[in-house]
């Protein structure tokens, strides 16, 4: 029984693990580990179809392929610089701006506001709600 117990014990380490640290870690970051490795597994799927290696699209993409490892494991938290290399190396659309408003704004669309709007509305010109006057397209 001695035996057992002095085994255990030379297996044991005084040092401390560590593992509530990494667990809030990964609870602090899972929404971005989460769509860090979807990107991961898209690109991934499509080297596979198109029968691309990590070395190639690492040369294509001007990095290193070990780090182009680390982010096929979806362990990178990616800027939106290296989200539009991988759509530029690999011409695929890896994420999309979904406007929230129904209407899209377009640069032509000049907010046309006549000094009695401002005044019916009776506030300062830079708190006027515009979307509530309406806006006027110029003539092409």
């Amino acid at each position: 029984m001695k035996a057992n117990t002095e085994k255990f014990d030379a297996l044991v380490s005084n040092k401390t693990s560590g593992w509530h640290k990494d667990v809030n870690e990964r609870i602090t970051n899972k929404a971005w580990q989460d769509k860090a490795f979807d990107i991961a597994l898209k690109v991934i799927r499509h080297m596979r179809v198109n029968k691309i290696s990590q070395v190639r699209l690492a040369g294509d993409m001007g990095m290193k392929a070990q780090s182009l490892n680390r982010i096929l494991q979806g362990k990178e938290n990616l800027t939106l610089e290296t989200i539009c290399r991988f759509e530029s190396a690999l011409n695929i659309t890896l994420i999309e701006v979904i406007y929230s408003n129904t209407e899209v704004y377009e640069p032509e669309v000049v907010k046309s506001v006549t000094q009695s709007q401002f005044a019916a509305q009776s506030v300062a010109k830079e708190s006027v709600d515009l979307d509530s006057i309406g806006y006027e397209k110029l003539a092409a």
